[in-house]
């Protein structure tokens, strides 16, 4: 791993970027996991299996549970990144919206004082993570102080807006995220609620079946974009290969300005585990390269 002579600042995330531990390495950025817990067995997400069998297991377990990176976890990857030449480190965890990962980071980080910096307002996920961390990587080689860094990551966590489209609420009843009784009386009258995302959690519509959901959310998200030339949308899924997935992405090029780079992207096992196997995350977001 090379560092950078300027500016010696290291990047942590965990795994609600829909990274794990080896793409992290290979881009020289580090790792922490949350858990997921399946049938009564723990696993470390993005580590401790590759991302389609867990999501596989996430899919065909009874009993499903989530929790935070834990403080030891991140110390972990703080350490790691101080002993590779490291003298600071960004911390990119899951919104606290959802978890209390980014007070785990906060606490973990206490004993190395002002060397860690942990952006909790961050509401990124997945894909707007994934390309808001390479960015920063080729400011950090250019020299650019943590103070910048924040300033562009704001600019990007404020421009990011999620559609997410169950298949059925399965999964939402099992976390507690709608109560059995409505969710089973939605799923037998094939009503989808359509969640809409943008640092707290509502529901945005429901519609009849999941087709007209995504037919909804995808000429929502036109109506969004507009004519602006800003945006990407990133078609988030558990499984590329889905029929109704990659007519989805024929239907969002077709709709949406030339200009949107339209693509889809690896959801992690946790994420799967609070949404379903064949539910969509639809997200816009703004990266543009920093001067």
């Amino acid at each position: 791993m090379t560092i950078n002579k300027i500016n010696k600042i290291a990047i942590v995330v965990d795994s609600f970027s829909s990274w794990n531990k080896k793409e992290t390495k290979k881009l020289g950025i580090f790792f922490a996991p949350l858990r997921i817990t399946l049938n009564g067995v723990e696993y470390r997400d993005g580590i401790d299996m590759e991302p389609e069998k867990m999501i596989e297991l996430v899919r065909d377990a009874e009993d499903v549970k989530t929790s935070a990176v834990t403080p030891g976890d991140f110390k972990l990857a703080y350490e790691e990144a101080f002993k590779a030449g490291f003298e600071k480190v960004i911390v990119l965890p899951c919104t606290k919206g959802f978890s209390v990962t980014s007070q785990n980071a906060k606490l973990a980080g206490q004993e190395f004082g002002d060397k860690i910096v942990v952006f909790e307002e961050n509401i990124l996920t997945s894909t707007a993570v994934q390309e808001t961390v390479l960015e920063m990587l080729r400011m950090i080689k250019k020299g650019t102080s943590i103070k910048e860094l924040r300033t562009f990551f704001n600019t990007i966590n404020d421009s990011q807006e999620l559609l997410v489209v169950p298949k059925n609420l399965d999964a939402l009843k099992r976390g507690g995220r709608v109560p059995k009784s409505i969710g089973t009386i939605m799923n037998f009258l094939r009503i989808i609620p359509i969640i809409h995302y943008d640092g707290k959690n509502h529901k945005l519509k429901t519609t009849r079946t999941h087709t007209k959901a995504l037919e909804w959310s995808l000429n929502w998200i036109k109506d969004k974009i507009g004519n602006s030339k800003d945006y990407d949308l990133s078609i988030l899924c558990t499984n590329s290969k889905l029929v109704f997935v990659n007519n989805l992405l024929a239907k969002a090029k077709e709709l949406l300005p030339k200009t949107t780079n339209v693509k889809l992207s690896r959801v992690s096992a946790l994420i799967a585990a609070h949404t379903g196997y064949e539910s969509i995350g639809l997200l816009i977001y703004k990266v543009k390269k920093a001067k």
